[in-house]
């Protein structure tokens, strides 16, 4: 199974795990479902924990990329798989290593192929 598939499962189950919270802390503060008739104080703590779990959730699973200018450099590896011609495999494993955006991976596969010394006869 590939890295973007997984990483689809995870932010799906991270956000059927949030809606689930929030259903539980929603219905342990009595507004959804029969879980209590009236409230009481432990399930009205109980209901506070699990809505801010569900906050904690929700902010993990939309974490948005960093922006190009605290991205790290790509690494020899990466860089070496972009000389020997696998430009989109090199962005594809920068992004895995870093979270780095579809865009900004690119400007900086492309940077760092303009600035690594070419090995390569054609390009010299």
């Amino acid at each position: 199974m590939s890295s973007s598939a997984n990483t689809l499962i995870a932010t799906v189950l991270r956000f059927l795990a949030g809606a689930l919270l929030v259903y539980g802390a929603l219905s342990c503060l009595g507004i959804v479902g029969n879980f209590v008739s009236s409230p009481t104080p432990f399930s009205l703590l109980l209901g506070l924990c699990l809505f801010l779990a569900a906050l904690s959730t929700f902010r993990d699973a939309v974490t948005p990329p960093l922006p190009l200018e605290q991205l790290p450099p790509p690494s020899p590896e990466i860089l070496a798989i972009a000389a020997s011609g696998e430009r989109i495999a090199a962005i594809k494993a920068y992004r895995r290593m870093t979270g780095a955006s579809l865009k900004s991976a690119i400007q900086i596969i492309d940077q760092g192929r303009r600035d690594a010394p070419s090995a390569s006869p054609a390009n010299q």
